[in-house]
């Protein structure tokens, strides 16, 4: 690349970095390190979370200071098979909302059925993840399944100090079980990642112990706040207290402080003066 290449170069990565910012963790409750799968026995602090077809898992989380846009939110569900993501489920999305309004689609795309973990939409990513020790989920059967982390970017969600952000991941299966895997009776249903936050070993900030359960055909109300050992009814299924603590999804929140946006105007300075430097550099090398 010749000198000129690299000093539009440089000048287009400015310009961009001064216009969009550098995404800041907001706040996350990260997949738990310790007490996991069946051998913490009644300490186990990891759950994968579902509650049947027409349900949606959720979770909320709180702003403490500043006013933010939403860059993006990092989820973690565990399918049925250690697989690619695309050969259960054909696509996914992501619903959000805020001060117990309705949820309404802000991200979604088409996972690619070629075992490559991509996605129609490109500010969609999944990757396939472990716990310490290269561990996966262990269901309560014994079956090892795997983690996939689900990152939902290029949100622009603003979010104010004091306000409670509520949001849901919902994984839509639009395949056949035609593999060489025995039938598996969760095959195609999205279970989201939740812990519990007292035993996961790490911090989990703004754990109040809910999930929520939404209504796939609107999002608009919380069917129910699954509470410590009650049973809910979904779809005229019970689905009993098989868990006894406190339980919270885990996700990541990044965004960008609208105090740390600059103006367009001030944007269009930083370009001149980038591109003048850019020409005088230029001249200098003649």
């Amino acid at each position: 690349m010749n000198s000129k290449s690299l000093w539009v170069a440089a000048v287009v990565a400015a310009l961009m970095g001064a216009q969009t910012g550098l995404a800041a963790l907001i706040t996350e409750r990260p997949l738990p390190i310790a007490n996991l799968n069946n051998a913490a026995g009644a300490n186990r602090s990891n759950l994968a979370i579902n509650f049947g077809d027409g349900a949606a898992t959720g979770d909320t989380f709180g702003i403490a200071a500043g006013n933010w846009i939403i860059k993006s939110l990092t989820v973690w569900s565990v399918p049925t098979y250690d697989q690619a993501l695309g050969w259960e489920f054909s696509s996914v999305s992501l619903y959000m909302g805020k001060n117990a309004g309705a949820l309404s689609l802000t991200s979604s795309g088409n996972i690619a059925y070629d075992g490559s973990n991509t996605n129609s939409n490109p500010n969609i990513t999944h990757q396939k993840v472990y716990y310490p020790l290269i561990t996966s989920y262990q269901g309560s059967s014994g079956v090892y399944r795997p983690v996939y982390q689900t990152t939902f970017g290029g949100l622009n969600f603003a979010a104010d100090a004091g306000d409670v952000v509520a949001f849901s991941v919902y994984g839509v299966d639009g395949y056949a079980d035609n593999n060489s895997f025995t039938p598996d009776p969760f095959w195609g249903v999205w279970f989201n990642h939740g812990s519990n936050a007292a035993l996961s070993g790490n911090a989990q900030p703004d754990a109040d112990g809910f999930v929520q359960v939404y209504d796939i055909t609107n999002f608009t109300t919380v069917a129910y706040n699954w509470a410590i050992g009650s049973p809910i009814i979904f779809g005229g299924e019970e689905f009993p207290a098989i868990w006894d603590k406190d339980i919270d999804l885990n996700f990541s929140a990044t965004g960008l402080l609208t105090s740390e946006i600059p103006e367009p105007g001030t944007v269009a300075l930083i370009g001149a003066g980038l591109l003048a430097l850019a020409g005088l550099r230029l001249r200098r090398r003649a």
